[in-house]
């Protein structure tokens, strides 16, 4: 299994309401109803970022996301798919400052605590 993590920053052209807004309910849902995007991903997580945490002041990211692969070979071939080049990625753009966002690729994760057991 591999995953895709990435720290996503807003882009700035948007407030923290209007980028969790689209992220949850715009982005989400390109993803989960793109076919060709949604058969090579096998989990898809957003954690966002809590309304108190900007209390703080400015942060370095407003939210994490996580996808799931079977392989390295279906992570490539999603991110080289007309249908993600057309609809998803145009949209992470708009949603996203890409230029401050971090990725890292992990294989599964070891779990060391896990008290929901």
């Amino acid at each position: 299994m591999i995953k895709v993590i990435v720290m996503v920053k807003r882009n700035p052209a948007l407030t923290p309401e209007e980028f969790h807004r689209h992220w949850r309910e715009v982005h989400a849902r390109l993803v989960a109803d793109t076919p060709s995007v949604a058969r090579r991903i096998v989990r898809y997580e957003q954690n966002h970022r809590t309304e108190e945490d900007y209390a703080r002041g400015e942060v370095d990211f407003d939210g994490v996301a996580i996808a799931w692969y079977r392989s390295r070979e279906d992570m490539d071939a999603l991110f080289t798919d007309p249908d993600y080049l057309s609809t998803i990625a145009p949209d992470e753009a708009r949603l996203s400052d890409q230029a401050r966002n971090v990725w890292i690729v992990t294989e599964e994760e070891e779990v060391v605590i896990d008290g929901r057991d």
